[in-house]
This record gives C-alpha cells, structure tokens and sequence, in this order.
C-alpha cells in the first residue's frame, strides 16, 4: 500500500485505489501533535502556504513549527521550497481536509485570514483572505467578510476576470444575507458592473435594479443616479426600454440642479436613451447640456460620454464636420484616459466617421486598435 501511494504522489497514475487515503491518514496519524497541527492549518490554507504564515495560523513558535515541517517533509507528505510549505500531492490535502470537523475548519479558516493579513504588502491576494473569512463564517464577522469579499472584487475586475470578480462579490451578498449593512449597495453596484463586463447583461441589470432600491430607500441620490447608470447599460444598446427611462429620468429629478459630473453623464445616457422617442427637441437639449455641464466642471470622462451621445443624437449628413471634430476629440480623450474602455469606444466611433468620410485606411488603422484592445482585456 505504501508503494502505491509513493507512487501517485511521484505523479503516478490517477486512478487512486480506495485504500490510498486510509494509508494517508495513517501516515498522518503517526506525526507529532504540533505536526498534525501545522498540516490541518496548511490544508485549510491552500496548496502552498508560506511558513510564517503557518505559524501565525497556528500560534506557535518558529522552532516548533519548523520542527513539524521537517517532520511531514521527512514523511514524504510535503515540500518545502523558498520558504513555503506545499503537499507533495492534492490527495494529501484532500484527505487531511476531509478529516477536519466542520467548526475546527472554521476556526482554521479565520485564523488562516488573520494571519494572510498579517503578511502585509508583500502577502496574499485579497482574493484569498475573503476566501478563508467566507469560508469561516458564521464564525468571524459577516461584514468583515463582506468588505473582504467586495476588495477582491474590484481587483478581479481590474486585472479583467470578471467572473472571479461575481464569485466573490455573490459570496459576500451571501454573507449580509438579509441584514442592514452598508455594504449592500456597493456589492450590488460593482456585482452589476462584473455581470455586465461577465457578458451576463440580464444579472447586471437585476444587480443595479437592486442596488437602486438600496439608493432610493436610503434617499441617497447619488447612488441612484450611478445605479441608474450601470442600469441603462452600455451605449451600444439604444433600443426603446421603459423601465431604463423611467429609472434615468427619476435620477435626474434627484439631483435636482446639480452641475457636476454625475449630471452630465446622467443627462447625456438620458438623452441617448430617448434616441427613439418622439421628443427630439428634449434629447438634444439634454445632449447639448451633458457637452456645456463636463466642460464646465472639467471632467473629461463625463465630457467622453456626452460627446459620444452629442454625436449620436446630432448625426444628419449636413453636420458631418461638426461631428468629426467631437469624434476627433472623443478619441484624443480616450488615448489620454486610464480606460481602455473609454478608448475602445473611442476607436469604435472613430472608425464609424472614418468610414463615413471615405477615408478607409484610417478605419482600418482605428478597428486595428480596437481588437487589440479587445484582446488584451478579453472583452
């Protein structure tokens, strides 16, 4: 038995016999107290756990614990390089895992948290410490989790994985549960946003309709007006949608006579969404005051976004240098922005004059820049 399970864990053959995890455990069960302790712990951490952190987790001393590394490494149960501490095979940590009782893993869970945290700058992903305070829970504190959960992710999303990105930010909705919490609206407001990057359009709009009724209860208008946002979706889609109308116009009402920012891009995703309504005058009026409202206040991302629905609602064959100039300057913005977002949309519109202009090898320069944008982000 022992032969066979030296075997698996020298990258043997898959197909493990039933028996492989008894001669495990029984291999475990032969270690030291403080040894089967620093294993539970580097279990319930991971694949590969730096030992101070397992020390920490643990709440012994460095001799002790460095004692029960040589112990387990001794037994062939796990590898040690660069400081950190790994299982010579999953099924090593499997079959620890599995013994765990449930509450003695949520304790190992949080203490594991604490002691990723501990690590500083240099340490874990946010990912990972919202991973072991979720997975304590109820032990620990649910909104701690949460926020732990909303910080993974944002950084998910910033490094483009957005589906990681709803992995977390569902498990910390989970962990408020029907609670008061403060963090509701901003797992709802950034879940929306990750659906919508994550291609699931209907779960982002049932995310920000959420987020708004956490806005409009809390008389936060604020809130409202970004939930109305992220609500209305992306500029792309300008078909007739009473309920995106409806939301957008309520959000303009509340921020009442504001001259900022927010205004303008609330005005200027209204006036694109009433593209298809009868009321021509009002949605030029509004574009036309997105443009006045960004340039006022010098915003140049609210100034992007009303010069993309400037051009939109203005476009007639007998403008078309008016808009080459917003087009133009639409794209200076993008370049200049942190967005690439902001500047594939750029490109898009760009491209769209280049074409309509005649001039064909700068279309092609602008749909080249695109892709590669698109590439990159995976979007």
């Amino acid at each position: 038995a022992e032969g066979g399970v030296d075997a698996v864990m020298s990258g043997g053959p898959l197909e493990v016999p039933p028996r492989v995890r008894d001669v495990l455990l029984r291999r475990v069960s032969q270690l030291s107290a403080s040894t089967r302790s620093v294993l539970d712990a580097a279990a319930v951490a991971g694949r590969r756990t730096a030992v101070p952190v397992l020390e920490r987790a643990t709440g012994l001393d460095p001799p002790a614990v460095q004692r029960a590394v040589d112990e387990a490494e001794a037994a062939r149960l796990v590898t040690v390089t660069d400081g950190r501490m790994g299982f010579a095979h999953d099924l090593v940590r499997e079959a620890v895992v599995a013994e765990l009782k449930a509450g003695h893993r949520r304790r190992l869970h949080l203490a594991v948290a604490g002691a990723l945290r501990d690590a500083g700058a240099d340490g874990p992903s946010p990912g990972e410490v919202a991973g072991h305070l979720l997975d304590a829970l109820p032990l620990g504190d649910p909104d701690d989790a949460a926020s732990a959960a909303l910080g993974a992710g944002r950084e998910a999303l910033a490094h483009h994985a957005p589906t990681d990105a709803v992995r977390h930010l569902e498990r910390g909705l989970a962990a408020i549960g029907g609670r008061d919490s403060s963090l509701r609206w901003p797992l709802l407001d950034t879940l929306g946003e990750a659906r919508t990057v994550d291609g699931d359009r209907p779960g982002a709009r049932e995310a920000h309709r959420a987020a708004a009724e956490v806005a409009r209860s809390a008389g936060d208008a604020d809130r409202l007006a970004h939930s109305a946002l992220g609500f209305a979706g992306m500029m792309g889609s300008p078909r007739p949608d009473p309920d995106r109308l409806a939301l957008l116009e309520e959000a303009l009402a509340g921020l009442g006579d504001r001259r900022d920012a927010l205004a303008a891009r609330v005005r200027a995703r209204l006036a694109h969404g009433l593209l298809f309504g009868d009321d021509r005058a009002r949605r030029l009026r509004l574009a036309d005051e997105a443009v006045a409202l960004a340039r006022e206040v010098g915003d140049d991302e609210a100034l992007a976004s009303a010069l993309y629905v400037w051009n939109i609602v203005h476009i007639t064959s007998a403008n078309y240098d008016r808009r080459l100039e917003a087009a133009d300057e639409l794209l200076a913005l993008g370049r200049a922005s942190r967005s690439e977002e902001a500047e594939a949309w750029a490109l898009h519109f760009h491209a769209h004059h280049m074409a309509e202009g005649g001039d064909f090898p700068s279309f092609d320069a602008d749909v080249g820049a695109c892709d590669v944008i698109a590439r990159r982000t995976r979007n």
